[in-house]
């Protein structure tokens, strides 16, 4: 079972190479800009104690015409510095800026959302960071000065002070297909780049020094479940991104988030490449001891190239906590679906997407949906923590999704989400997932039925989920107000796929709205 996630994973990828969307005379394309915002700062979580805080977002500039300044975005935080490694949070970001004289912005904005870890006295695990902040353009990023308060509303936490940060420009490209157009995009416009998407599966051989925080060695092989995601920036260089969750070691709610840099070249033949990794990032959790949390490590390895939109991986490397008492040897594996995403050359003129379109011969566009949602457990009678309490009222969890509709009536989808209420601060999961869906009844129309199943790992806040594994089945209703927007409605059960004892019912809610990217045709 413990690599049940990489193949339910791997099946839901695979599902992806079947949707091509029918193919019509052009596309209507958009450009939005967008932007990466990174930020450090620490934040009092005692009299005497400071916890450094990285936080990654990724937001979306202007993206209502009819209010201009406003961004929004998804992000979280994590533990890098301090004591308190496996602090997590995720959420959204929103908020509005204008430009000021001198190549000055100032933005007001907040993030909310939910995690915790640690050992934090976060309450609930609701995080609420409202922010002022001035920045900077400097040769094409962005230095900024923000002012925040941190706060746990249901916990310790509530603390105001200094992060410093950069933004980082880009762009995201959409588009909509239309019967009829007036003249092409200049094929000189156009440039490609590879974007990866895919599960893995990461085991950690911890070294001789490798310790629990109560004290004590820790011997036992991680074996993690997740996501592997990385973007092309130059013929042979990539941005790697790794978000794995525990489901086997005994060590649940043990999480870690690496990125860095890549370099590939090719090895015999077209289809097999060499890759090496200079990996940064956070982890923690389970009690396992990586002190503030901050994570370095290095990997090498082979991709083989089993089709042109799909690859595969093998791995090995090695993943130090440099604050704590953890370092491990790594075997990671992997597939991932990597196709050729169209974008525009920095030299074309944006303005000219008014009265130019694509020909369906050179792109297709390939529909995603982002989504928030909001989920209710109802622990069953018999369900007790790890401590041996019982779970007295119901548990509150925020999250967000993305999600790909591969046909008509199936989509995959990927979430993750933290408690927000109950007694489970600190509590976090990520799943990968498949969605059927029809519309059944005439009488009501723009309105579908559902059915998903969805596996991946959870940990933390003393849910008893044993190994970490973690797997929830549910029906429901989706309701689409106008095109591009759905809400739902789902009911259904959650378990700990192994040896953990929890199994609630799930009442949720969503929010979702159409996404596209652009993928070459040839």
């Amino acid at each position: 079972m413990q690599k049940s996630l990489l193949a339910s994973g791997t099946a839901v990828l695979a599902m992806l190479a079947t949707a091509t969307d029918a193919a019509s005379q052009g596309l209507e394309l958009q450009s939005a800009p967008s932007r990466w915002r990174l930020n450090y700062g620490e934040v009092a979580v005692s009299g005497s104690e400071d916890m450094g805080l990285l936080g990654i977002h990724y937001e979306v500039l202007d993206p209502f015409e009819s209010l201009p300044g406003v961004f929004l975005g998804l992000g979280g935080f994590g533990s890098i510095t301090g004591d308190r490694g496996g602090f997590f949070s995720g959420g959204f970001s929103s908020g509005w800026r204008t430009q000021l004289a001198g190549g000055f912005h100032a933005e007001v904005g907040a993030f909310m959302g939910g995690g915790g870890g640690g050992a934090t006295p976060q309450g609930t695990g609701f995080m609420f960071r409202p922010f002022v902040a001035v920045e900077k353009e400097l040769g094409g990023l962005g230095l900024r000065l923000e002012i925040a308060n941190t706060n746990f509303p249901g916990g310790e936490i509530n603390d105001t002070g200094l992060a410093f940060g950069i933004t980082i420009p880009t762009e995201m490209l959409t588009g909509r297909n239309v019967s009829s157009w007036s003249s092409p995009i200049p094929l000189d416009a156009l440039d490609f780049e590879r974007w990866r998407i895919g599960t893995g599966y990461l085991r950690i051989k911890p070294k001789g020094n490798s310790t629990l925080i109560a004290g004590g060695p820790y011997v036992d092989s991680i074996t993690m479940g997740g996501l592997q995601l990385a973007a092309e920036i130059t013929a042979h260089g990539y941005i790697p991104l790794r978000a794995y969750g525990a489901i086997g070691g005994g060590v649940d709610g043990f999480a870690a988030i690496l990125s860095g840099y890549g370099y590939s070249r090719e090895l015999l033949t077209p289809k097999l490449h060499w890759e090496l990794e200079a990996l940064l990032g956070m982890g923690g959790g389970g009690a396992v001891d990586t002190g503030g949390g901050l994570l370095a490590g290095y990997s090498a390895g082979l991709r083989w190239r089993l089709a042109d939109n799909w690859s595969s991986h093998l791995s090995v490397g090695f993943l130090d906590a440099p604050n704590g008492n953890f370092s491990g040897n790594t075997v990671e594996l992997g597939v991932t679906w990597d196709p050729r995403m169209l974008r525009l050359r920095n030299s074309y003129d944006r303005a000219n997407l008014a009265s130019q379109q694509l020909p369906s011969h050179e792109g297709v566009a390939d529909i995603w949906q982002a989504s928030t949602h909001y989920k209710f457990y109802l622990p069953k009678s018999g369900v007790r923590s790890t401590t041996g309490a019982k779970h007295e009222n119901a548990l509150h969890l925020a999250g967000v999704g993305f999600e790909r509709h591969l046909s008509e009536n199936i989509s995959a989808l990927i979430r993750t989400a933290g408690a927000v209420e109950g007694d489970i601060g600190g509590y976090a999961e990520g799943t990968v997932g498949i969605r059927a869906s029809t519309a059944l009844f005439d009488k009501f129309p723009n309105t579908l039925v559902h059915a998903t199943y969805e596996i991946g790992a959870g940990g933390g806040g003393g849910v008893d989920v044993g190994s970490g594994l973690i797997h929830q089945a549910t029906i429901g209703w989706l309701w689409s107000p106008r095109e591009g927007i759905e809400l739902g409605v789902d009911v259904g059960r959650m378990d700990a796929a192994k040896t953990g004892n929890f199994q609630a019912d799930v009442v949720g809610l969503s929010f979702a709205f159409d996404l596209m990217r652009i993928i070459a045709a040839r």
